[in-house]
């Protein structure tokens, strides 16, 4: 782990039991950052950990931030809701659409949503490969092209040739 600032040499080692190698920051810390870490953090494992919808994971997680360290989440709570001007120029539809497939600040709702929706994902897989369920998608379309080349060929001396030229056109679609 390292520290969010450019400049600062804070950094931290773990190997999974303890902390191995520590660097002390070259700045003062802000309580505000802490504050909103914190809250997003909270956020985060409970969107990963529960089934309940993001309302309610972040007005459980408001219920405790301390009233008068509200300012501090006061960014995360303002992209709750998205963004607040729009256009409606082509160039800048572009760029929103890059945003947006990026986003750099996300809602918060938009997050845990996604964090929820990606952690289900995960556990179908986990099933589904433990299973034995799971065949690549290239390899399942190709294998479904070798049976119908198969269907293809098998009456090759049995049909006309225009019969065998369509079905190769119904095949190949051309």
């Amino acid at each position: 782990w390292r520290c969010v600032k450019n400049n600062c040499s804070g950094r931290v080692t773990f190997d999974g039991t303890q902390y191995i190698k520590l660097t002390d920051h070259s700045h003062a810390p802000n309580p505000d950052e802490i504050i909103a870490a914190e809250f997003k953090s909270k956020i985060s494992e409970r969107a990963i950990t529960s089934h309940d919808p993001p309302r309610r994971i972040i007005n459980e997680a408001l219920l405790d931030v301390h009233k008068d360290d509200g300012k501090a989440i006061l960014v995360e709570l303002l992209f709750a809701f998205g963004p607040t001007a729009s256009t409606y120029k082509s160039s800048e539809g572009w760029h929103r659409a890059l945003k947006n497939s990026v986003r750099i600040n996300p809602s918060i709702y938009e997050s845990v949503k996604d964090l929820q929706v990606e952690q289900h994902a995960n556990l179908i897989m986990a099933l589904k490969l433990e299973a034995g369920l799971v065949k690549l998608t290239k390899r399942v379309a190709y294998e479904q092209m070798d049976v119908q080349l198969q269907q293809l060929l098998t009456p090759f001396n049995i049909n006309t040739r225009k019969e065998y030229f369509k079905r190769a056109r119904a095949l190949f679609n051309f």
